[in-house]
């Protein structure tokens, strides 16, 4: 799970990345301080003839942002989930190693009882 989830991770850093690349040059975008609420703050520098263009790839952007956000939130969550999941396990084999420890232990007390 872990790794699907640096897999993950990677697959929507280079998805970042391709649609920085495409930005225009005289946009630019910074994000607030904390990671869970980085939300792009669009910088306009310098007039652009092509404003309509520009606002259209700044909501596209936006949106995605937004969108790889909610699934990075998605995927955190179930990571959690599994993890107590597994540790919920863990406790139910420790605990059945336990019960079979003692019925062993019992086998082995009758037997030498009865020899």
């Amino acid at each position: 799970m872990y790794s699907e989830l640096e897999e993950e991770n990677a697959t929507l850093q280079a998805e970042y990345e391709r649609l920085r690349s495409q930005q225009s040059p005289s946009m630019s975008f910074s994000f607030s301080s904390s990671p869970d609420d980085a939300t792009p703050i669009p910088h306009q520098g310098g007039a652009s003839s092509s404003g309509n263009h520009t606002s259209e790839v700044e909501r596209d952007m936006l949106a995605e942002a937004r969108l790889l956000r909610q699934h990075k939130t998605r995927l955190e969550a179930r990571m959690k989930i599994l993890e107590e999941h597994n540790r919920q396990l863990e406790t139910q084999l420790s605990r059945l190693r336990q019960l079979l420890d003692e019925v062993c232990l019992k086998l082995i007390s009758l037997h030498s009882f009865r020899y």
